[in-house]
């Protein structure tokens, strides 16, 4: 048996259950952190440093659960540790079994998935963001420009600042919803809007664009029939 547990690559200690250690395999005493291994004769003497699992074992040393799963950080290592309760086919305990897993490489990767995952949603939001934000801002800045060109007209640069300002405030929504949406989750959200206003303001901002043509007349348009 003892072969059996030392070709394990997990650390494995075994106890009785007064908790004393009856085995710990070849893991257990040379994989880091193995604090303790070679003195401890009792499982608490083995786990003095670490509250956490020796609270685990004697929850399930008492009876009170089969089994305790936890995680610990212990060294800068990562590791999942199982405790379990070994009983025979007459629910007799025979004693308690650790067995600790190293899952410091296997989070490291999953946070770098993470991290990756993170950095296309910023990429995919700052596209949107760029999108939506774009004609807001194109518009505003045309706004400026045509309040400058009618300085000396009152009611164009007070027509013109006022579909700035709606420009602006355009982007301030976005901006802000972008917020909510980063700090909670949420459904669409729907507003009333007038689409004669923004028909109206987007006419109004792209007037100046216009160049002028020439109308054919009604005889010079007979006249390219002929």
């Amino acid at each position: 048996m003892h072969a059996v547990l030392d070709s394990m690559p997990h650390a494995v200690v075994v106890t009785d259950q007064a908790g004393r250690i009856i085995h710990c395999n070849q893991a257990a005493r040379t994989s880091p952190p193995a604090n303790g291994h070679a003195a401890a004769q009792t499982y608490s003497e083995l786990r003095a440093k670490r509250p956490q699992a020796l609270r685990a074992f004697e929850q399930v040393a008492a009876g009170h659960e089969a089994s305790r799963r936890i995680q610990e950080k212990v060294e800068e290592r990562d590791l999942e540790v199982s405790i379990t309760r070994a009983a025979s086919e007459s629910g007799a305990c025979l004693g308690i079994v650790e067995i600790t897993r190293d899952v410091t490489q296997q989070l490291q990767s999953w946070r770098a998935l993470a991290h990756a995952d993170k950095l296309n949603v910023v990429g995919q939001l700052a596209a949107v963001v760029a999108h939506e934000i774009n004609s807001p801002l194109d518009g505003a800045i045309e706004a400026s420009s045509i309040v400058e060109h009618y300085a000396t007209d009152p009611e164009k640069i007070r027509h013109f600042a006022r579909a700035q300002r709606s420009g602006l405030e355009r982007i301030a929504v976005i901006v802000r919803r972008l917020l909510t949406f980063s700090r909670m989750p949420g459904g669409v959200e729907w507003e009333q809007v007038r689409v004669a206003r923004l028909l109206d303001e987007s006419r109004a901002l792209l007037h100046h664009r216009q160049t002028p043509r020439r109308v054919p007349t009604a005889g010079r348009c007979r006249a390219s029939r002929r």
